[in-house]
């Protein structure tokens, strides 16, 4: 006998996982593209908005897994967009990661690394978003338990190395502070 509907969750031998919703908030569109692009489609639904008025409507609308959030914007800013998510019951434990060159600033508005939010620096490479991308998501459709705890590593030790190429860069600043100004 032919059988010829879909195979339902209860014939599959393990569980279907459905797609991760990701929003990528950024007024540029170069880069809501390229991410777009990069992010493979059997794994994620992505969904795009251009400035942040739009990508509070579109959280509403999509309820994403994760957000990509641009923190330089005309109007609304990534950090008043990030304010008015979290204030919203349903986007609290949401992971966001905020994309800028501008790590500095970022830290000093939003607060500590990790603590709510993830955060990106554009400059990198697209490999390290997709560890980032892997180590927020709870959950994977083509990666096993052990690469995601392997992908999740890999991040801590990169944001660790990250940290200590900045207390260098800081060391360094001071030293030459010190020896300016030694008369």
């Amino acid at each position: 006998m032919l059988h010829n509907s879909k195979p339902s969750a209860q014939d599959h031998p393990f569980p279907l996982v459905r797609k991760s919703r990701i929003l990528v908030i950024d007024d540029s569109l170069l880069l809501r593209k390229q991410l777009s692009a990069q992010l493979p489609s059997d794994r994620f639904e992505v969904y795009e908005a251009e400035n942040g008025s739009a990508g509070l409507a579109k959280a509403a609308e999509t309820n994403p897994d994760l957000i990509l959030l641009d923190y330089v914007m005309p109007g609304m800013d990534g950090y008043e967009v990030y304010q008015s998510l979290r204030a919203q019951e349903q986007f609290r434990n949401t992971p966001i990661i905020v994309m800028s060159g501008r790590h500095d600033e970022v830290v000093e508005k939003f607060g500590p690394l990790f603590d709510n939010y993830n955060f990106w620096l554009k400059q990198a490479s697209q490999d390290q978003l997709r560890d980032r991308i892997n180590a927020v998501l709870p959950m994977t459709v083509s990666g096993s338990e052990t690469e995601n705890t392997q992908t999740s590593v890999n991040v801590e030790v990169q944001d660790i190395a990250a940290f200590m190429s900045h207390l260098g860069q800081l060391e360094n600043q001071l030293t030459e502070k010190m020896v300016n100004a030694i008369p």
